[in-house]
């Protein structure tokens, strides 16, 4: 194995693992935020400001769950793509890394509304 190989899985592997600690920060942030919380939540807004949709906690928190299951079926991928295509794994490892970014805002947009 190549240095520049090693290099390809280890970004693989650091884009994951920086996905994974997206999702674990956000989980923690959620539990810190919404511990206390008995009430509905406003999980969507319109344009005009009025909520949508109504949720409870275990909404974000499922929210999060997806998010996680997600993540790791996409490592899964990531793992088989390595050795066919490394365009396609580095493609599918930096779409991970922006789904957990996305997910990031969304969890923390709900709970600042709220």
């Amino acid at each position: 194995m190549t240095t520049f190989s090693f290099f390809k899985i280890s970004f693989l592997r650091n884009a994951l693992a920086a996905s994974l600690g997206f999702l674990i920060f956000i989980a923690i942030f959620a539990y810190l935020q919404l511990r206390g919380v008995d009430h509905f939540l406003v999980l969507y807004t319109s344009g005009a400001g009025s909520p949508n949709f109504l949720g409870t906690v275990g909404d974000v928190w499922s929210i999060i769950g997806a998010a996680f299951v997600a993540v790791l079926v996409n490592g899964f991928l990531i793992h088989i793509l390595h050795p066919r295509s490394r365009f396609l794994a580095q493609l599918f490892a930096l779409g991970t890394l922006f789904f957990s970014i996305l997910i990031f805002i969304a969890v923390a947009g709900i709970i600042a509304v709220n």
